[in-house]
């Protein structure tokens, strides 16, 4: 059974549709940019489109995320970074991953959110707006 907050996520047609949204968004992208999700619904489409990018990318852990890891953030960030999300409710999920990279010494240059965008910028970073998918 799927929610209908994680239907783009495991629906196999929406999945590839927002896939390859977010492929053809970081086409006007500098290749050197890493990619860095959170979540179920971030993985699920971040790992594929790194993949079909060539693009290095870190896994931010949930706040509360019991795993055996002690870091919260995994990967490579090659200084700039692009965040890959769902959506932007209150900006808590996006102002943790913010944190959490800013260890790595990265900056954000872009939040991708792959079932539309509800605002243009977050705390002075572009939203990069795309078609709803879901």
């Amino acid at each position: 059974m799927t929610s209908s907050y994680h239907r783009t996520s495991f629906n196999r047609e929406t999945r590839d549709l927002a896939i390859g949204n977010v492929v053809n968004t970081l086409k006007e992208i500098p290749r050197h940019v890493s990619l860095v999700f959170c979540g179920v619904s971030g993985m699920s489409i971040g790992f594929a489109v790194a993949d079909e990018t060539g693009r290095d990318f870190a896994v931010v852990r949930k706040a509360g995320d019991k795993s055996h890891a002690e870091e919260k953030i995994e990967g490579i960030i090659n200084g700039e970074y692009i965040i890959i999300d769902d959506i932007m409710d209150t900006g808590a999920t996006i102002d943790y991953i913010l944190d959490q990279a800013e260890r790595y010494g990265g900056e954000c240059v872009g939040i991708i959110l792959f079932r539309g965008a509800l605002a243009r910028r977050y705390k002075e970073i572009p939203i990069f707006e795309l078609p709803f998918v879901g």
